[in-house]
């Protein structure tokens, strides 16, 4: 009963990405046109309110983009949605004939984009960009006109947080589960050497190969390159977002919170206890809650195979604090 309770779960949770946005047959993206829009506009009238607000500041924004990381639209094919977030859209594509992923920012047309999406989209571009790590997705392009998009390689073994839904609730194996840690770990080494944070980690994010044997960071719509002077709170996914980050106090305008590269290790020892026990992390609490108990170092506890066993929280483990472990 638990294990079909599981499937439906996963199941309702996929359901928005096999209707009717799928396409059927690639197209050409200059030949999309009204298809495009249809399956955009509904991001678009979400965000209405927000580009109006915007309007006079938006098209001041110009690019600083190499043209080398810029690539011909037409060559881009897109298929099916694979993923969406708050302003972006991931298909499957193929450009030279070879599979990538598309990511599609939201509205489709570029001068209606506000112009806090644009600079989000420059610096995800210019990060990807600069990457040559195993374990980060490699980036191919990007294009700016008929729509922004950013296109990387495809991984064809779908993303660790799906992965781990068709699994429950059984674990996986021990050691595939630490070899998939360590390729994270050493991506987020690679980006903390180079002086950038990612401030996104999360199952979601993380992309397995077709015979998961690799696993890849991506999604840098939230990293930038640490800076002393402080950053924008709140940024991430609040079930992996380390305290620090949060704003439990009403901040000035303006104003920005003091943090560095250990916010991803906090999100890390979250995406570590998953792996190790393939559960969701502050199951049952909405996103305040999972705030307010990470905020108050509650820690989730991991008890390994055998409920003998002492539990030990992996962001203790990782230097994270003291101990206050919950097993919520």
């Amino acid at each position: 009963m638990q294990q079909e309770n599981y499937k439906k779960e996963a199941s309702a949770m996929e359901g928005r990405e096999r209707d009717e946005l799928e396409l059927s047959l690639p197209y050409p993206l200059q030949y999309i046109g009204d298809t495009l829009f249809k399956l955009t506009s509904m991001y678009y009238n979400n965000n209405v309110e927000e580009v109006e607000a915007d309007d006079d500041s938006d098209n001041s924004f110009v690019f600083q983009i190499d043209e080398s990381s810029l690539i011909d639209p037409r060559l881009v094919l897109l298929d099916k949605m694979i993923g969406e977030g708050s302003y972006s859209t991931v298909h499957k594509g193929f450009y030279k004939s070879k599979p990538v992923a598309v990511k599609m920012i939201q509205p489709s047309n570029p001068s209606a984009v506000i112009r806090e999406h644009k600079e989000k989209f420059q610096r995800e571009v210019l990060l990807l960009s600069r990457m040559d790590h195993e374990n980060v997705v490699k980036f191919v392009g990007c294009s700016l006109e008929p729509t922004m998009m950013i296109v990387t390689e495809l991984m064809k073994g779908d993303t660790l947080q799906r992965y781990l839904w068709n699994m429950r609730p059984k674990r996986l194996e021990l050691d595939f589960a630490l070899r998939l840690a360590l390729g994270i770990s050493r991506a987020m080494e690679y980006l903390h050497a180079n002086g950038i944070i990612h401030r996104d980690l999360k199952p979601s994010n993380l992309l397995l190969s077709e015979d998961r044997t690799c696993i890849k960071l991506a999604d840098f719509g939230l990293a930038r390159e640490e800076v002393l002077g402080g950053m924008t709170c709140e940024a991430g996914t609040y079930r992996w977002m380390a305290p620090e980050i949060y704003s439990r106090d009403p901040l000035p305008i303006g104003a920005k919170k003091h943090y560095d590269h250990k916010v991803d290790v906090y999100s890390f020892s979250i995406v570590l206890w998953e792996i190790l026990t393939n559960k969701a992390p502050f199951k049952g609490r909405d996103n305040v809650t999972a705030a307010y108990a990470a905020a108050k170092a509650k820690r989730k506890a991991f008890c390994g195979r055998s409920s003998n066993r002492d539990c030990i929280s992996p962001a203790v483990l990782l230097g994270r604090g003291p101990e206050d472990s919950t097993r919520i």
